[in-house]
């Protein structure tokens, strides 16, 4: 029986051996990885701030490299499509009136002097008509035509 279990212990012991060194290794591995990754990091910022200069050189008039220049142009007319973008979304924020009246078309763009009377509507002693009270439910818009029809 000792035979056994000096072949047991033995066989325990590779093992734990195999492990710690692969344990070891994998160690080893993710503080490589880790170093990779740092400086694939610094490159890439570093990489960032020449752009940033080249760029400033072009803004400057500066940059005459044939490989540069059309990067160089892409970049602002980019820049000037993301401010077009950016006036569009400008616009779709500004508050908009609300309801039929202040979509509705203006057919006569006189000016009216502050001073004048109040218009009568058309015909004579008739008045403009009231706009809907919170209690009256407004008619829906009607639907739109069918296309196949």
């Amino acid at each position: 029986m000792p035979d056994r279990l000096s072949q047991a212990k033995e066989f325990a012991s590779e093992k734990w051996g195999g492990l710690a060194t692969a344990l070891s290794t994998q160690r080893q591995m993710r503080a490589l990885h880790k170093q990779i990754t740092d400086l694939v990091g610094e490159r890439d910022r570093l990489m960032a701030d020449i752009g940033l200069k080249v760029y400033a050189l072009y803004g400057r008039g500066k940059v005459r490299n044939a490989d540069l220049l059309p990067l160089c142009e892409r970049i602002t007319a980019i820049g000037e499509r993301i401010e077009g973008l950016n006036e569009q979304v400008r616009e779709l924020a500004e508050p908009t009136p609300r309801g039929g009246l202040a979509e509705a078309p203006v057919a006569d763009d006189t000016e009216i002097p502050e001073d004048a009377p109040e218009a009568e509507a058309e015909g004579e002693g008739s008045k403009a008509p009231a706009e809907p009270s919170a209690e009256e439910p407004c008619a829906p818009p009607p639907a739109p035509a069918d296309p196949s029809s």
